[in-house]
Parts: structure tokens; sequence; C-alpha cells
């Protein structure tokens, strides 16, 4: 079910690129399509606190899906930019609802860090099939609308799995215990590994809107841009792997680490590249990092969420940074160029990175203390 609320964003790049050509829209107009569409989303996400663990979520799951689909319909047929922005913020939110669901049900588990991955594969897998084949198809893979029309019907033939989703999850939300006293909780590490969550995809989105753009800033044609973008799906697919088959064995630090230090690295490859091999080089080992350090920044979170009521918040924080990322990397392109998208994107990980330690450290002392398992 995940796939079904995250295509939009996994394409992104493709769609965003659609527009530009079909409608004729340039690269800050592009970057607000995205910010509307997350920004919609990020309105979802925070309301959950109030509705996550109070509702029946295969009926959430089943509403959202309507939601979605009519919101790309009405996207399809919309000539009007700012109706446009409208239609895909309703998207978002309805978006928002069915992924904020599936990302409750896995925090749920026994084992968050692998179960993300898992989630995180399958998102992958089927991403990178779509941005191959999409700009191979003549009418829906350069069209805008064609596009939006194209994601209502992945939606619909998704739909009858929401019939796999509990009706509720295993925590039931409260803050406080039978007595009336409020229950322990790592809110340091919780608030820290929000923060985190956010500046990951600030750097990540800024990039990833804009990968056709660079693509095609660097020489090559758009169906050269889609072949990376799906070189990008097959890395993050692998770093998801990965990350699903070790699971919390070597802990969240390691591996969290050596994914922001290759992101930095696929950012500045990007921008000495003037080759394909060296571009889809990149994007690879850029898919890999994304999709490797993901599972462990969920993790982290739903761990310290000892209540449940803020599992929405984790893909909120996500939209955050989404809606962030690709406006404010619009306005960095300057003169064609995106050195400062990529010295942003850097920054920004790094920052992540020292945040992370910190609330790794901290959930850390309080599973001590609390005589809790330690990851």
């Amino acid at each position: 079910m995940t796939v079904a609320f995250t295509l939009f964003y996994a394409l992104m790049p493709i769609i965003l690129g659609n527009a530009a050509d079909s409608r004729g829209l340039t690269e800050r107009e592009i970057g607000f399509l995205a910010s509307f569409f997350m920004g919609g989303q990020t309105l979802g996400f925070f309301s959950g606190v109030f509705w996550i663990r109070r509702y029946n979520w295969r009926w959430l799951i089943l509403g959202a899906g309507v939601l979605m689909t009519l919101g790309f319909f009405f996207a399809s047929v919309s000539a009007n930019y700012v109706l446009l922005l409208l239609c895909l913020s309703i998207a978002g939110i309805a978006s928002a609802i069915g992924y904020g669901i599936t990302i409750a049900c896995l925090g749920d588990t026994d084992e968050p860090d692998r179960w993300y991955a898992w989630a995180w594969f399958a998102q992958a897998v089927v991403g990178a099939s779509l941005a191959y084949l999409l700009p191979r198809l003549s009418f829906v893979g350069q069209d805008f609308d064609a596009s939006m029309r194209f994601m209502m019907g992945v939606i619909i033939v998704l739909m009858p799995l929401v019939l796999l989703i509990p009706d509720k999850g295993i925590k039931d939300g409260r803050t406080k215990d039978d007595s009336g006293q409020r229950l322990a909780a790592p809110h340091g590490a919780l608030l820290l590994g929000l923060l985190v969550i956010i500046l990951v995809f600030v750097a990540e989105s800024g990039l990833w809107a804009f990968l056709d753009r660079i693509a095609v800033a660097g020489g090559f044609d758009r169906e050269f841009a889609g072949t990376a973008i799906a070189a990008s799906f097959i890395g993050a697919a692998c770093g998801s792997f990965i990350a699903g088959v070790i699971g919390a064995r070597f802990g969240r630090l390691i591996p969290m680490s050596i994914s922001i230090f290759a992101s930095i690295g696929a950012a500045i490859l990007f921008y000495f590249s003037r080759d394909p091999i060296s571009f889809l080089v990149a994007a690879v080992v850029y898919g890999i990092a994304w999709n490797l350090g993901a599972a462990y920044r969920m993790a982290l979170v739903a761990e310290a969420d000892v209540s449940g009521r803020y599992a929405t918040l984790i893909p909120g924080m996500q939209a955050i940074g989404s809606v962030i990322g690709p406006g404010l990397a619009g306005m960095l392109v300057i003169g064609g160029s995106f050195f400062y998208v990529y010295l942003l994107s850097s920054i920004a990980w790094l920052v992540a990175l020292m945040l992370f330690i910190l609330a790794h450290r901290g959930l850390t002392t309080f599973n001590t203390a609390s005589g809790a398992t330690v990851s």
C-alpha cells in the first residue's frame, strides 16, 4: 500500500519534466507544483496525531484512495495554474492519510528497521520500472495530463490491497497509564529524530525534484534522464534490500553514517559528471544512500514514540523537508547551474548526521535506564 500513496513523489522528476515540456512551465513553477503537493501532505500528516489511533484504518485508506484519484483527475483537466496547485494539494492530503497509516502499521512491528526497509524496497522496485518505461511511452510518458491519469490507474489497481491492512494498530495512543501518571518517553530523542528527517529530505528532495532537469542541463536528453532516474531507483532498491537483510544487526549509527557520506559523494559526482557513465553511477549511489539510511531514521523515531500517536509525524517531517527542498532548490538554480543546490544538500546532510548521533545517544540512555533493548 505504501507504493500507491508514494508513487507521485517517486515519479516526481518525470512528472514535473512533463509539466515543463507539455505545459511550458518554468523551473520555479514546477518547483512549486512539488511544494504544494507536499504541503498538502504535511497538513494531512500533522492532523494524524488526532485520528491515527481513533478510526478504522481500512476505511481511512479507502477514502484516501478515492480522494487522491479525484485530485489527480481534476489536475489533468485543469488549464489554470492556481487550480492545478489546489488539486495537487488535495491529492497530497489524501496521500498523507494513506501513507501515514502504513507507516504507523509498520512502526508497530517488532522490527521496524527491517519492515521500513522492505516497504521502501517495494517502492523502489516499482518506481524503477515505471521511471524506465514512462519516458519511452510516446503519450503517457511525455504529457503531464496523461501522466496524471496514469497515476489514477495505479491507485485503483492497488486499492484491493487494503484488505491486508489491520483495522487498528497495537499501540493505543495513550500518554498516561491507568493511574493517570504520564508515561516515560524519550521526548528529546523523538524531537531530534524528527528534525533529522526534515533535514535529510530538504537535501534529498531538492536534488530529486530536479534530477530530470539536472540531466538535461548536463547535455543529456529526456530519455537518458529517465534512464538515470530508473538507475537511481535500482540503487534505492539495493539500499533498501541491504537494510532489510541486516536490520539492526550493526545498530543504526553505522548504516546512517555510510548513507550520509555516500549522499554527499553522489552530489559531488553529479556536479563533475560530463559523461553518461559517471552520471549513472552518481544516480545509483544517490539512490543507495537515500534508502539505506531511511529505515534507520524512521525506526529511531518509531521506537522513541512509545504512545504511537506521532507515527504520522515521520512522513510529516518528510513532507516538510520535501516542501522546502524543491522550492528552495528552484530558487538556487542560477544560470542553469545546480552548484548551490548540491552545496545546500551537503550541508543539510552533515547537520542531520550530527543530530542523529545525539538522538541515538539519548534513546540509548533512555533504553538503558528503563531496561529496554538498545538498538
